[in-house]
């Protein structure tokens, strides 16, 4: 080939393409990536075809079954001008209320598909000084919701999330609303922006510490409007009344009486619903005197104590529960060492042990000193919600006499410890004194060190109520019990040894060989056909011993045995009656004809032995039948 016909071939075959050739392409393109490449708005090597339909805010369905062709949609094309009409027409239509009524009219896009809320944006934009109309409504004050949740104590996404999940919203929430006035400009919140005392406020609300479930605080108004006549008497309304009036159970009954209680008394809830609510201290200390005087398993009682744990766990800057908590852990210990759990509404058939807080959880609750709540040991379930709990009330009352009038401490000290040395010499139990508030007096600088360890600074706590008081020695708190294993031990087994119930005395055995006499009595009864009672298990585990529990279910459905048994008993007796102390019963001599007149009309189940190992039951069933010479 000559040079010239080379040249001419190689300028045809690099010649630049027809540009009507590339518009008649592009127009008998399918809508699509090639076709906006070619039209030069898409490279993609800068980017993938999904996203610049994000860019041009397109966002185009694609159906799968289709190969990536676009869905069209039949409807009218929304033009420039169209938009303007509609968008003047409803100035303050927010952009989703413009998608919406464009949707609803059949509009679509230059491309048959149906708009899209970034189309809206974009027209708006495009034709409208967004900005300039924003700021015109944006109220004096106001700021974005993003610019003024980062000094609130809730995020904005919490409190949005908040007043969707919660009607009404939380205090919190509420509180933000009512102060900042927040409102909707566009799709965007604006809030006034908050002063110091907004935030203290807020900041308060969200420390939940002395916040209020609603329903409680509402209830609280309720029983204030129906019963606060009848509360300012001191008199608690019957639980079935308040349990079908206000459709509530008798724990909830229990918990409103005993905060309505609380805030008579001046305590501060962060509930302002309550703020209507006149104080009164007076009718709270009838309230409590009432509740505390009810016997346990009352369920104001239960309220007053289940509130008191919270109480404590306030005061000692602990979290919500934790008091309980430590209280389930004891229980489920007790469980575990197959020591029976005293429940005081299986009324007389109740029957074991339980935790008992040595210095009281109500008066601990109401006083400057909670710390002294902490400690516990394990008592006899039957003596301690009768006898104990009496005592407790008093030290209760005592306490606060003291922490009003600091000048009452020796007089009212003299009355709880003289009461508590004799209720020790009666029962054999170990009992707490109220001293001076020199706590190092008392407390040993080891025991201090442990006691602030756990949080308990037993010192300040002294010195801020006025007096000290002295835990029995070897008294634990209810952390230790929980947490260390040898004083765990150490109480356990100390369970029963010399203790004693109502009118019986225990023997001194551990509580491992009370449970085996309680199983081993049950087995020989059943072998026997006898059917054991709760008085008779207890007999059982106080004495550590089986036939115990079966001698006294025989004498009950065999009235010969139990006559035999009698006569056993009076023998044994004949010297021990001379000893009693009858004439504090006013019983001025024993006689032969009394000796007589017992055996002849005395309950047939009564277990003489038993009245024989203990004098005070002997006392306690004279006083019963009031027999006088």
């Amino acid at each position: 080939m000559k040079v010239s016909e080379f040249n001419q071939t190689m300028s045809y075959l690099l010649r630049p393409k027809p540009k009507m050739q590339v518009a008649d392409l592009v127009d008998d393109l399918e809508p699509g990536s090639l076709k906006d490449e070619l039209l030069k708005d898409f490279d993609p090597s800068q980017e993938t075809y999904e996203e610049y339909l994000q860019r041009k805010n397109l966002d185009r369905p694609f159906n799968a079954q289709d190969g990536g062709r676009v869905k069209l949609a039949n409807g009218t094309p929304l033009t420039g001008k169209k938009f303007i009409e509609i968008a003047e027409k409803f100035p303050d239509a927010t952009n989703q209320e413009l998608l919406e009524y464009f949707n609803k009219n059949n509009f679509v896009n230059r491309f048959g598909e149906p708009l899209t809320l970034g189309a809206i944006k974009t027209q708006k934009s495009k034709f409208f000084d967004i900005t300039a109309e924003i700021k015109s409504k944006i109220p004096k004050g106001y700021i974005k919701s993003t610019d003024v949740f980062k000094n609130l104590p809730i995020s904005k996404e919490d409190y949005f999330r908040v007043k969707l999940a919660k009607k009404g919203g939380t205090l919190l929430t509420k509180e933000i609303d009512d102060l900042l006035k927040p409102i909707k400009i566009g799709d965007t919140f604006y809030f006034k922006k908050p002063n110091k005392i907004d935030l203290k406020s807020f900041t308060r609300l969200a420390d939940k510490t002395g916040r209020l479930n609603n329903r409680i605080a509402n209830l609280m108004i309720d029983f204030d409007k129906v019963y606060g006549k009848n509360f300012a008497k001191g008199v608690i309304p019957d639980v079935n009344d308040v349990t079908e009036r206000f459709n509530i159970t008798d724990t909830t009954a229990g918990k409103v009486t005993t905060r309505l209680a609380q805030w008579y008394d001046g305590q501060d809830f962060k509930n302002p619903q309550l703020k209507n609510i006149e104080r009164n201290k007076t009718t709270a200390n009838k309230i409590f005197k009432t509740i505390e005087k009810s016997p346990f398993g009352n369920p104001y009682r239960q309220g007053l104590y289940e509130i008191s744990l919270q109480t404590i766990d306030s005061k000692l800057g602990n979290k919500q529960g934790t008091f309980q908590n430590l209280k389930d852990i004891s229980k489920k210990i007790l469980k575990e060492n197959k020591i029976p759990i005293y429940d005081p509404k299986m009324g007389k058939k109740a029957f074991g042990f339980n935790i008992n807080e040595i210095a009281g959880v109500a008066g601990s609750a109401k006083s400057k000193a909670a710390e002294f709540s902490q400690f516990v040991d394990i008592m006899e379930g039957n003596l301690n919600t009768k006898v104990l709990s009496g005592f407790q009330g008093k030290l209760s009352t005592a306490r606060q006499i003291i922490e009003n009038d600091p000048t009452k401490l020796s007089t009212e000290s003299k009355k709880i410890n003289k009461m508590a040395q004799g209720l020790e010499k009666k029962y054999g139990v170990q009992l707490p004194r109220l001293r001076d508030p020199d706590a190092v007096k008392y407390f040993s600088p080891k025991r201090l060190r442990e006691l602030n360890a756990q949080g308990l600074d037993i010192v300040k706590a002294a010195e801020r109520a006025g007096y000290t008081i002295q835990m029995p020695k070897g008294a634990m708190t209810i952390k230790e019990f929980v947490e260390k294993p040898k004083l765990k031990e150490k109480i356990l087994t100390n369970i029963g040894k010399g203790a004693k119930t109502i009118g019986k005395v225990i023997k001194p055995v551990g509580y491992a060989f009370g449970i085996n006499a309680v199983k081993n009595a049950v087995t020989q009864a059943e072998e026997q056909g006898l059917e054991l009672s709760n008085i008779d298990k207890l007999m059982a585990f106080d004495s550590g011993d089986a036939d115990v529990a079966l001698n006294n279910a025989r004498r009950r459905v065999d009235p010969e045995f139990a006559a035999q048994e009698r006569a056993k008993d009076l023998a044994k007796m004949t010297d021990d009656f001379e000893e009693v102390g009858l004439d504090d019963i006013g019983m001025q001599e024993y006689t032969e004809d009394y000796a007589i007149w017992l055996v002849k009309n005395q309950d047939p189940h009564l277990d003489l032995a038993r009245m024989r190992r203990g004098w005070i039951l002997t006392i306690i069933l004279l006083r019963q039948w009031n027999w006088r010479k």
